[in-house]
């Protein structure tokens, strides 16, 4: 060991500068992150801080550690030109998302708190990372769009490959459709009735912030919606009428609006005699039946 420091001084000195750089990169963190805590009091203000400060620490060590062991500065920038070359052939995935986070800095598709969906992934925005954005997901087993509990980590580079769907951007409401059918002998137009008065009774009144949003939303997207009051629609199917129910909900809580509007229909109809839910039936033909056979007298009497 001592022949070999004897023999690279400049290059020991070089490792224990870079794992002083390390070390002090990682008690500047630690220390940043109680600074974010202790400063600000809303926690969304404090992950931001500290994200930020993290972020810089990390950075300013890196160059650091590149200009230790670039002596001179030709040097150093021939490093930096052996490092990007590098870079953008081994690690095009990762520039892309890099690339990405820029692009959600600057003019982001999606913010934290918002709920998306790429490329058949779908959740809750938590964090937006240099390279991946992280998800809290909904779906999947899960009906209605509810939390399975589960984070999900997707590539920043995503928003150039797939679409982006936001459900909360601008205009946190959804158009969602319950459809029931009733008999060909119900009274389809006392049912349709009572399926739009227990709409305006029970799904929440979305009119009012929904028109709002939407006049807000005109400033950068051409949006036109006339109509955002609860409608029935009336068609035919297989078994009989069919009655379809189209109200804005909010993005979020739609399971419980759809539970409450169910079981409300649910008891309305019962209550009524003269409506009747319909439901496949099948009938079994058996083929026809055959006569007994009747004895014939025998020719000789």
């Amino acid at each position: 060991m001592d022949e070999f420091i004897s023999l690279n001084p400049i290059l020991v000195q070089r490792l224990i500068g870079t794992l002083i750089i390390v070390l002090a990169a990682l008690v500047l963190t630690a220390i940043g992150r109680r600074i974010a805590l202790a400063t600000f009091d809303e926690q969304a203000r404090q992950y931001i801080a500290s994200k930020w400060l993290s972020r810089l620490i990390w950075l300013v060590a890196i160059t650091l550690a590149v200009a230790l062991w670039s002596p001179n500065a030709s040097q150093f920038i021939t490093v930096l030109t052996i490092i990007g070359a590098g870079l953008a052939v081994a690690l095009r995935d990762v520039l892309l998302s890099f690339v990405g986070w820029l692009h959600l800095q600057l003019h982001p598709p999606f913010r934290r708190g918002d709920r998306v969906e790429i490329n058949g992934v779908r959740g809750d925005v938590v964090d937006i990372g240099l390279t991946q954005t992280t998800m809290l997901e909904v779906g999947e087993w899960v009906e209605a769009h509810q939390s399975t509990g589960r984070l999900v980590h997707v590539p920043n580079g995503w928003i150039y490959i797939h679409g982006v769907k936001n459900y909360t951007e601008g205009f946190e409401f959804l158009w969602f459709e319950q459809s029931i059918i009733v008999t060909f002998e119900s009274d389809w137009e006392a049912a349709r009735d009572i399926v739009l008065e227990i709409a305006y009774d029970t799904v929440p009144n979305c009119e009012d912030p929904a028109r709002q949003q939407l006049r807000e939303m005109t400033s950068e997207y051409l949006v036109q919606m006339n109509v955002l009051t609860p409608y029935v629609y009336v068609s035919l199917a297989d078994a009989g009428v069919k009655l379809t129910l189209r109200h804005l909900t909010p993005a979020r809580g739609r399971r419980s609006v759809r539970h409450d509007l169910i079981s409300e229909i649910l008891r309305r109809f019962q209550a009524h005699e003269n409506i009747a839910i319909a439901y496949p039936t099948y009938r079994v033909d058996a083929g026809p039946v055959a006569s007994p056979s009747v004895p014939q007298p025998s020719a000789e009497g």
